[in-house]
């Protein structure tokens, strides 16, 4: 007799990751907060890890969406992507602004009546998109895309950056800007919400090496944006970095790692999937 396998959800494992890193938790801090302990009662550290690449237990997807305040579909629908993603940053600058609590709308149920029912609905949902993960999962949505370009005098010059902007002005809003860091840049930064045929376009047509990228949460003032809707080109590993805190700290990349990220005709989630992976690997050291 074949040994049960547990049905699990790739999407929501990767979901699982970006969801703790946007809320700024390490694996050890999640399992001891109390309201972890009291709604999704999971402690298995080295299994949890595994969520990213295994996918996520069907059954915790109920329990674990509740716990950072949202709907389970928006961890298992591929088609909520975008969506998921502003959820999670709504929820958590509203506990920022409230004292640590979390919206009433998202508790207004309590969890012995809302587990098991938004297991059964999640349950369905996975039975429905199983045939669906090995199909592109990306859907044409209207996206408000910005790139800001940085020019310097070496590796990405003015000329550089109006030549970029011609190139991407008909698909999205451009900006350019004279950097006041006489470094030549090294950096990049990817919005949340920047899909696989986004980065896939701009990514080479960058002129100097990318040898860092910037997470999705950098911090807004210092060049990061909250809509998840930018790409940042011309940034510089060391710009302001007396001044910044370790998480704002930019990841190492290397030239394999970039055209694993854009490689062509990978689904926005699998680029997700990726990019997450990449901008979140020194935090787990």
């Amino acid at each position: 007799m074949s040994k049960y396998k547990e049905p699990r959800d790739e999407i929501a494992g990767v979901r699982f990751e970006i969801a703790r890193n946007i809320f700024g938790f390490s694996y050890e801090s999640l399992i001891q907060n109390p309201r972890w302990e009291k709604i999704v009662n999971y402690y298995e550290i080295k299994l949890i890890r595994k969520w990213k690449n295994e996918g996520m237990p069907v059954k915790k997807i109920a329990p674990v969406a509740y716990f950072f305040g949202i709907n389970g579909y928006y961890f298992s629908d591929p088609h909520e992507e975008r969506t998921f993603q502003k959820k999670l940053y709504e929820i958590k600058n509203y506990i920022l602004n409230n004292n640590g609590h979390y919206p009433t709308e998202s508790l207004n149920m309590p969890l012995s009546q809302i587990q098991p029912i938004a297991e059964d609905i999640v349950e369905s949902l996975y039975q429905k998109l199983n045939q669906r993960y090995v199909m592109e999962s990306c859907v044409l949505v209207e996206k408000n895309i910005y790139v800001d370009i940085y020019w310097h005098d070496s590796g990405l010059t003015h000329k550089d950056a109006i030549g970029l902007k011609q190139k991407l002005e008909n698909y999205y809003l451009c900006n350019v800007y004279k950097h006041r860091n006489p470094e030549p840049p090294d950096s990049i930064f990817i919005g949340a919400l920047i899909g696989a045929s986004e980065a896939g376009f701009i990514i080479p047509l960058i002129p100097y090496d990318i040898k860092y990228i910037f997470k999705p949460d950098y911090c807004e003032f210092q060049g990061g944006d909250s809509s998840g809707l930018k790409i940042g080109l011309g940034y510089i590993s060391s710009h302001n970095e007396k001044y910044r805190d370790k998480k704002s700290e930019p990841v190492k990349i290397t030239s394999k790692e970039l055209q694993y990220l854009t490689e062509p005709k990978i689904s926005n989630t699998e680029f997700q999937k990726r990019l997450a992976h990449i901008t979140l690997k020194n935090q787990e050291k």
